[in-house]
């Protein structure tokens, strides 16, 4: 007869006690390496490992689209650079007001405007019809014609930087942020807080002020300054509000304006239609209103504002 086995004394081969409780070590151990491992693959499936970590940058040096004039560096069409060759000045893009928008050119345009998520509406631009004459005439002219289709299709819009990019169907125009450096140049606008205001001190001598009209050159050549209507006083320049402009004479007129990078530019000219006896008073609003449109040059030196385009200009005293 075979004795039975003593169950109490048998051990393992590896010296250890046999059964459940000899067991569980080992388990334990391998259940917190399973964990570990578990952890590892969550980390890297949600941030996709270092290589493909994608940085946003820092949304504070984003500049605003609005509140922000742009200057026009490339313009690309269908794959092709037709960036024109433009006078300074001519080639803004202005987005200081929201819900308006207006760019320079010949007699350039203005507009409502909406932006939306990345897209740009645009409502049907505005413009006077002056016809312009001189070497970049034609350049400047063509250039109107693009911009305002071009913006009426509705582009969208990507902002990088202090960098703007517009993109429609068949063209794209990448532009950048400028900014009055104070001494009449056009400085690039470097990104940084969009809350922060884009006002030089020349440009806040210009604003809030009425100007007395004392001396119009056309052409190269002084002519007379006519009175205004009804006042037996010069015209005066109104810049009390700003982001507009008038201007008092016959009819007179008003538009809108942004003073940036050393340069006025003022949206189409409104005035009434009412005749006037004096002519040389209704050809002086016409002049007046045409010099206004042609982005002019500004220098403010104490109580005395210069406007200058070419051969024209404008020097006016602020009132007291």
């Amino acid at each position: 007869m075979t004795d039975a086995p003593d169950l109490a004394s048998t051990e393992t081969e590896s010296g250890g006690p046999s059964g459940p409780g000899g067991r569980r070590p080992l388990l334990l151990a391998a259940l917190g390496v399973a964990v570990l491992l578990i952890a590892v693959l969550v980390a890297v499936a949600v941030t996709g490992g270092d290589d493909d970590e994608v940085s946003t940058g820092d949304a504070a040096e984003t500049t605003d689209f609005w509140g922000t004039t742009w200057r026009i560096v490339t313009i690309t069409e269908k794959g092709k650079d037709t960036t024109p060759d433009l006078p300074e000045g001519k080639d803004l893009l202005d987005a200081t007001t929201e819900g308006r928008i207006s760019f320079t050119g010949c007699n350039g345009g203005s507009g409502g405007a909406e932006l939306e998520g990345d897209k740009l509406t645009v409502d049907a631009m505005m413009s006077t019809q002056m016809a312009c004459v001189d070497g970049d005439g034609q350049v400047l002219m063509d250039h109107d014609a693009f911009m305002g289709a071009f913006l009426e299709a509705g582009p969208t819009v990507s902002i990088e930087g202090s960098t703007l990019t517009l993109t429609g169907t068949d063209a794209t125009i990448t532009l950048e942020a400028v900014e009055s450096s104070g001494d009449g140049s056009t400085t690039t606008k470097p990104g940084g807080d969009p809350d922060e205001p884009v006002t030089s001190d020349a440009e806040g001598a210009f604003w809030g002020s009425t100007w007395t009209i004392t001396s119009i050159v056309s052409d190269g050549a002084e002519v007379p300054v006519v009175d205004a209507q009804g006042t037996s006083k010069p015209p005066a320049l109104d810049t009390t509000a700003e982001g507009s402009i008038s201007f008092t004479g016959c009819n007179g007129g008003r538009g809108e304006a942004n003073y940036a990078g050393g340069k006025l530019t003022v949206g189409p000219i409104m005035s009434t239609k009412m005749a006037c006896d004096n002519a040389d008073l209704m050809a002086q609003d016409q002049w007046l209103g045409s010099f206004l449109n042609s982005v002019p040059d500004v220098t403010v030196d104490g109580d005395t504002l210069t406007l200058t385009s070419g051969q024209d200009q404008v020097v006016a005293t602020r009132q007291g």
